[in-house]
């Protein structure tokens, strides 16, 4: 054999293996876990999601009320969120963390689809999906700092918003959000030709957190820093009108955050402390739609969600041997009870869940 076919060949052997590995690599750009195919729903319905670890392998579970136990749904996933469910309920949201980059996913669970959204190598803090489900608003850590950014499907774009963001959300009708910059509060429109954030009006200072509150248009719930103690307020973002709505006898500790969240028939609100060095250690409190009632409830238990029914409250509760777990407290009788037996659980998530965000970095 001549020299010139020992080349020719080459060539052809060096194409052939260029092609498989681009094969390859577009396939795993898509390809983010394997799927448990023996779970066995069509949709979410009446479950919460959680992510836990069993024999040193994480994976997301389904919790299912009516059987009572705990169903695993995909393999590998190790992180510290909820997976969001889609309004639909065939579908979630989740964060993948790897070891060199992080990822937001969409997975479907009628085919056991996964969409790879957002890659980024830096550390993914918080995500909210957008009610018509079109955008989605992240932040990741860049310089010890949080960074928003806003996602779009439509184009698979991403912009950067702002910098030093310490909190956000969607308004209910998605084509504009608010977020928390150096305790001031500033609320984007996203133009509806351009598709682009058009506007940025400050609003308010010394804010903690905000969640939009039910049945408005232009209305937030935030702890607010008055005097040296907490204090919850009422903004109204359309005439920048800040009125209180309840005060918490508590000192001000840096680095602590607050969440909040109403009940699905918007009867109550609770509102969980998170302490920045002992994040499973939270205090939650229940108060009623007008805010004049403030009652303490729970205590060394993190990120609290509301069920379904308004009755009762799902949260992270660990026990005596270190393993944390999802417990409910019922509302009437007062009765805890441990819904997952498993190594270890991070947050849950119900079907009214709008955001996910780890609670400490």
């Amino acid at each position: 054999m001549n020299f010139s076919k020992l080349i020719n060949i080459f060539i052809i052997a060096l194409v052939i293996a260029l092609g498989v590995f681009l094969y390859y690599f577009l396939q795993s750009k898509e390809e983010t876990i394997s799927p448990d195919t023996s779970f066995p729903y069509e949709n979410l319905t009446h479950k919460i999601l959680v992510s836990c670890r069993q024999d040193n392998n994480w994976g997301i579970y389904a919790y299912d009320f009516d059987q009572n136990k705990t169903v695993k749904i995909i393999d590998g996933v190790h992180n510290e969120f909820a997976p969001l469910i889609s309004s639909k309920q065939n579908s979630f949201y989740y964060v993948q963390v790897e070891d060199n980059y992080n990822r937001i996913v969409k997975y479907s669970i009628s085919d056991n689809d996964t969409d790879n959204l957002v890659f980024t190598k830096n550390k993914i803090y918080a995500f909210e999906v957008a009610p018509n489900e079109k955008k989605l608003l992240y932040t990741e850590l860049e310089a010890n700092q949080q960074s928003l950014f806003i996602y779009d499907s439509q184009d698979d774009s991403i912009e950067k918003i702002a910098e030093q963001v310490v909190d956000f959300t969607w308004f209910p009708d998605g084509d504009k959000f608010a977020y928390i910059r150096d305790k001031n509060l500033y609320v984007a429109s996203i133009g509806r030709i351009s598709e682009q954030i058009d506007s940025e009006i400050e609003i308010a200072s010394g804010l903690n957190n905000i969640v939009a509150v039910p049945g408005t248009k232009d209305s937030f719930l935030s702890v607010s820093e008055i005097d040296g103690q907490f204090n919850l307020v009422m903004i109204n973002t359309t005439n920048k009108e800040i009125s209180q709505f309840s005060q918490l006898e508590l000192p001000i500790s840096e680095g602590d955050r607050f969440k909040m969240s109403y009940a699905t028939d918007q009867s109550g609100i609770i509102l969980s402390r998170i302490e920045q060095i002992q994040f499973l250690r939270g205090t939650v409190w229940l108060l009623n739609r007008a805010g004049r009632s403030v009652q303490a409830i729970l205590n060394d238990v993190s990120t609290p969600i509301w069920s379904d029914s308004a009755e009762e409250i799902y949260y992270v509760k660990m026990d005596a041997s270190g393993l944390s777990n999802i417990w409910s407290y019922n509302l009437d009788t007062k009765q805890e009870i441990k819904l997952t037996d498993m190594d270890s659980c991070n947050s849950p998530a119900g079907q009214n869940q709008r955001k996910s965000m780890i609670l400490k970095y």
